[in-house]
């Protein structure tokens, strides 16, 4: 009796399967190589102290309090201003 030849379709499969494998746990290494690189990027970002949050948080309020002063003095002198009468168009 002869063995029937073997059409090495499944060997290819097999060796396509593995390569495939090997490239996708190549990619999520690399991946994973970039996240930790982030992480370490922003744990060593400096970071403000809370006394510093509070100096910027009062300026920040000291400004919109000038915004705020300027925006009601502006109202203000528009309300004084007298309206200019405006041009009948009568025909």
């Amino acid at each position: 009796m002869r063995a029937l030849p073997s059409s090495g379709m499944g060997r290819k499969t097999l060796e396509e399967t593995t390569i495939n494998m090997i490239d996708a746990l190549q990619g999520q290494q690399a991946q994973l190589k970039r996240l930790l690189a982030q992480k370490v990027w922003i744990s060593n970002a400096p970071k403000a102290t809370l006394s510093e949050m509070k100096v910027q948080v009062a300026q920040i309020k000291a400004l919109l309090a000038e915004l705020e002063k300027n925006i009601q003095g502006q109202l203000q002198r528009g309300k004084k201003r007298p309206m200019a009468p405006k041009a009948s168009t009568s025909t």
